[in-house]
């Protein structure tokens, strides 16, 4: 599972971006590919990870635990986000598709066969 948050302003105020990182992670930790939009994001605080761990904000379904909801986030705004500039040239944003791209074919190998593709391809470019 590969998940890919797209961080905008507003993210921590979507319920269905709270519901969506909950589930995913009441599954197991996914692989993550952070993607920001906004490139002065204002991250969360510790004070608001813990708020929402205690239940007190933050919109966790009700059959998942505020826990794995500040657990999740803090998962997720741990990663570097690669930048997506919206209103950039057609060349930076293709550039910045293309990253996310390879980010993406990257985290979507099992972590057990990264080390035997990279000595394939290895091998290969001798």
């Amino acid at each position: 599972l590969v998940l890919i948050p797209l961080i905008t302003r507003d993210i921590l105020d979507s319920p269905a971006f709270s519901t969506s990182v909950a589930r995913c992670f009441s599954h197991g930790t996914p692989e993550l590919v952070s993607v920001s939009g906004c490139p002065d994001f204002p991250f969360p605080s510790p004070a608001f990870l813990n708020a929402v761990a205690g239940g007190s904000l933050g919109d966790c379904p009700p059959d998942l635990t505020p826990e794995l909801l500040a657990d999740a986030y803090r998962s997720v705004f741990r990663i570097l986000a690669l930048p997506l500039s919206p209103l950039a040239s057609k060349a930076k944003i293709a550039l910045e598709v293309g990253e996310v791209a390879r980010r993406i074919r990257v985290t979507a190998v099992p972590k057990s066969s990264r080390l035997a593709l990279s000595r394939v391809e290895s091998k290969a470019s001798r």
